[in-house]
């Protein structure tokens, strides 16, 4: 059997059913900074200091979540990273990663 023709699905899905708490939150993440940067500065009148600090803390957590995403993307079969459009076949080596 050649390499393009075995089948990873199961084992790419498992790695996206691990990966889905962390990309909610990194979706809630990017949400607080759009939604909650201007409320923190507009309605709770927060310093410099205090948006300052909201930010950091975004990053920390945004920061916390990205390693999961670069290991969710990475391919079952070569171990590269696929890039964010990921379609049936692996764009590096060609093994299938969806069903």
């Amino acid at each position: 059997m050649l390499n393009n023709e075995k089948d990873f699905s199961d084992q790419y899905r498992e790695k996206v059913k691990k990966f889905k708490p962390w990309g909610i939150l990194i979706f809630v993440d990017f949400v607080l900074i759009i939604v909650g940067l201007p409320f923190a500065y507009f309605v709770l009148s927060l310093n410099s200091t205090g948006i300052l600090i909201y930010l950091v803390l975004c990053a920390i957590l945004l920061l916390v979540c990205v390693p999961f995403l670069i290991t969710t993307l990475k391919c079952p079969n070569c171990g590269k990273f696929m890039g964010r459009d990921i379609g049936k076949y692996c764009p590096l080596c060609g093994v299938k990663i969806r069903k």
